[in-house]
Parts: C-alpha cells; structure tokens; sequence
C-alpha cells in the first residue's frame, strides 16, 4: 500500500494548515503584508498526503501572460519526501512553462528548483517593491 498521494485539492482548511504552518509561513511572508486569505481564482493547488495527512502543497498561481509554482513541503517531511512531492506535483502542472522567484537568502531553495530543470533568467524586483530582489526561474 502505498501511503504518500499527491492530487488536485480544493479543501482550503487542508492548504492553509501548510501554508500558515509558522514555519512555512515564516519563509514567504512579504514584509508589510499580511496574508489573511488564499488566492481562490488563478490558482490551482495541489495537496502531498501522507497516511491522508497532508503534509505539503504545491501551488500554481496563473497570471495574465505566465504561470508562477511554488513547492512548500512542512519541514518534518522534506528530507524524506519534498524531491517525490516536487516530482509528482510538476507532472499535475496546468502549463508546460512555469516560473518561479526564490530570494537569494534561500540558496538550498535554488538548489532544489534548479534539481528540476528550473533556469537562472535573472534578478528581479517587483514593480511594488513588495517581494524585493529575487532569483527568477523558468522551466
């Protein structure tokens, strides 16, 4: 029997255990925003099970002209499972061209999106200056 599922899912109070887990959440604040509510349109999440606990959320945000992903694994389980998680959550993507920004503070981020044929493009800062400097990524 095999005990880690990876699939679509919609069921919000399963995603936000991952994605405000003080950890994760910790790591992907934006500095003078607080996220009180998850993206519900253009965006497509897919949930890491393990033993029908879920344990990680890819998600997929689809914007006007490109698709951005970004993998969160709880940190108890991403040793063991975050490359299998990573792996099986990409074959479920909505597009074959995917873009992702990891700041530089994250180089073992960088690593492991590299791990799966993401590509330097460059340094980017948003327009708003909200996410600051990151690392873009193309696959």
């Amino acid at each position: 029997m095999n005990d880690f599922l990876v699939k679509k899912t919609t069921n919000f109070n399963e995603i936000e255990k991952i994605i405000f887990d003080p950890e994760i959440y910790e790591r992907i604040k934006i500095k003078g925003f607080e996220l009180k509510e998850l993206p519900r349109e253009n965006t497509t999440y897919i949930g890491g099970y393990l033993k029908d606990e879920i344990i990680a959320v890819m998600v997929y945000y689809r914007r006007k002209n490109y698709t951005t992903c970004h993998v969160h694994v709880l940190k108890a389980h991403r040793a063991r499972l975050a490359v299998k998680f990573g792996r099986e959550s990409l074959l479920l993507r909505p597009c074959n061209v995917l873009y992702t920004n990891i700041p530089p503070k994250f180089p073992e981020v960088i690593k492991f999106a590299e791990s799966f044929g993401f590509k330097y493009v460059g340094r980017a800062k948003s327009g708003d200056g909200i996410y600051g400097v990151s690392y873009e990524f193309y696959r």
